[in-house]
């Protein structure tokens, strides 16, 4: 069993997940979660090709509905870092502002704005890996 990793593109979803807004431009959805095969209109039933199609099911779960769980369990942990931790991460990663722009913003030096995000970053990655490293 591979060990799972965190990219930079599933901390932004996972930041995605709390984002105020329609459900509809949030990544969780039925088709995300990997529960249905096929479009909207065959999740709807009125799909030319199959009408009245039922939801597939099956005993593993598909790459959608794993990439969903990776995202929820990377939520869970990103809440178990302290606030201070937690704000820096979502200004370098979700909204994507530079290491001299967040220490504009939060009144430190560069250096150690560029220090506290790699070490932040490695200790998600710990809190994660200890946490869920045995279910993936």
């Amino acid at each position: 069993m591979t060990s799972p990793t965190i990219d930079e593109n599933a901390i932004v979803e996972a930041f995605r997940l709390d984002a105020p807004g329609p459900p509809a431009k949030k990544i969780l959805n039925l088709q995300g979660l990997g529960l249905w095969n096929g479009d909207l209109a065959d999740m709807r039933g009125d799909s030319p090709k199959r009408p009245n199609r039922q939801p597939v099911r099956s005993g593993r779960p598909t790459a959608a509905a794993r990439r969903m769980m990776m995202l929820l369990r990377i939520k869970a942990a990103l809440k178990q870092l302290p606030p201070r931790q937690r704000q820096l991460l979502h200004l370098y990663y979700y909204e994507r502002l530079s290491t001299s722009q967040i220490a504009e913003r939060v009144d430190l030096p560069v250096r150690l704005v560029e220090k506290s995000i790699l070490r932040y970053t490695d200790h998600l990655r710990d809190i994660y890996l200890r946490k869920y490293a045995d279910e993936s």
